[in-house]
């Protein structure tokens, strides 16, 4: 049996919009969620402890370490917002609506051209020299790290921003509010600028996916995609010493790429936004 999602009867952006809430869904609001993140970081530091103890371990050893380290945050962190959602009365299942095939043909231009133009604009930041020798330092190809980028993030992350973050902040309030702030939460996990503010960019579009859909399945495989092309770049780029940038690799292509990937992102962008805008009128169940 599913849980159905109201009908949206007037504007999203307006804070007084009617939404006929299942009252099985109250878990978290914007409260709670700030203590999940408070949660996060409390758990991160104690997991840190261990590579206090093997100050020594590199290469392939320290990637197994972050593997580990990470899956175990993140499983506690799920399991953390669990045990409060029971608290709350919440019923914890997956939304796993059906999502069409032709959805995902589209994300994948709309996610490619979306990471191209969030690419350029987190190039705009400023970096210290410390601060990319410590990228430099985090970049590795191997086998572990591929399943922390590649398999772990999209499918845990996911879950807990989408599936249980924004899940509950959308029964809270309007819902492109629920879509900026679960948007936020995601990028204040990742604790440094650079990757928060792609973060927050794709995981508003991931957010806005989540609410036409009311399915977690696109929203993993859009995340799967970003970091898919990431750990694919750093495997073409071989060894190097200073952080890999699109922009160092294809030189003027790369300014070429990013305005064609605005006009394709636009437009895969549109198609999907009218082609779930003739749904606006049924519910979608979780």
């Amino acid at each position: 049996m599913g849980i159905h999602f109201a009908k949206l009867k007037c504007d999203p952006f307006n804070s007084n919009f009617i939404l006929m809430k299942n009252e099985k869904i109250k878990y978290p609001d914007l409260t709670q969620t700030t203590t999940l993140f408070i949660a996060f970081l409390v758990i991160n530091l104690i997991l840190a402890l261990p590579q206090f103890w093997l100050p020594d371990a590199e290469g392939i050893l320290k990637d197994w370490l972050v593997l580990s380290n990470y899956i175990i945050s993140m499983l506690v962190m799920l399991l953390f917002a669990d045990r409060m959602s029971r608290v709350e009365h919440f019923d914890y299942g997956m939304a796993l609506a059906r999502t069409p095939d032709w959805l995902f043909w589209l994300l994948i231009p709309a996610m490619l051209s979306i990471f191209l133009v969030v690419d350029r604009i987190v190039g705009l930041i400023p970096m210290s020299d410390e601060m990319e020798q410590r990228f430099a330092d985090m970049v590795s190809t191997s086998v572990p790290s591929f399943l922390t980028v590649v398999i772990a993030a999209p499918i845990l992350e996911e879950l807990l921003c989408r599936g249980v973050v924004l899940r509950g902040l959308l029964n809270h309030m309007p819902p492109y509010r629920a879509i900026l702030w679960s948007s936020l939460f995601f990028a204040l996990l990742h604790l440094n600028p650079w990757q928060g503010v792609a973060a927050f960019l794709i995981g508003f579009f991931s957010g806005w996916i989540f609410w036409k859909t009311r399915s977690i399945v696109p929203c993993i495989f859009i995340h799967l995609l970003n970091n898919g092309v990431g750990f694919l770049i750093l495997m073409l780029a071989g060894e190097q010493t200073e952080p890999v940038t699109l922009v160092g690799l294809l030189g003027m292509l790369y300014y070429w790429l990013v305005s064609a990937a605005m006009i394709v992102g636009f437009i895969t962008i549109l198609i999907i936004y009218f082609k779930y805008e003739k749904k606006e009128d049924n519910n979608y169940e979780l």
